[in-house]
């Protein structure tokens, strides 16, 4: 999930928490907590925001710890990260409807 993010986030993901993911002290849930703490919507321009509405739509599609990862530790605190709704926009139906009943 990191290289994904750090695809579309070039400076995500930086060398001490590289370091703490190989020394095994960083689970799905450290890599989306990170993620929540670094993302600001406003600045991303709309092919990141577009790319990472697609990521997050495909993440959760499937029942798993990644998927739990994401509504937890990212999209349930996407209404205080992102209060004017740049990457909201960006969601499909599906995303939107997981939002709706999960989080």
């Amino acid at each position: 999930m990191a290289s994904a993010l750090t695809e579309i986030f070039s400076d995500f993901w930086d060398d001490e928490t590289q370091e703490n993911y190989l020394d095994g002290d960083c689970t799905l849930h450290t890599v989306m907590f990170e993620f929540s703490s670094y993302f600001v919507a406003a600045s991303a321009n709309p092919a990141q925001l577009q790319w990472l509405a697609r990521l997050i739509e495909e993440c959760i599609a499937i029942d798993d710890s990644l998927e739990n990862a994401i509504g937890t530790c990212f999209l349930e605190h996407l209404p205080a990260i992102d209060r004017e709704g740049h990457l909201t926009r960006h969601f499909s139906p599906a995303v939107k409807h997981y939002i709706r009943n999960r989080c």
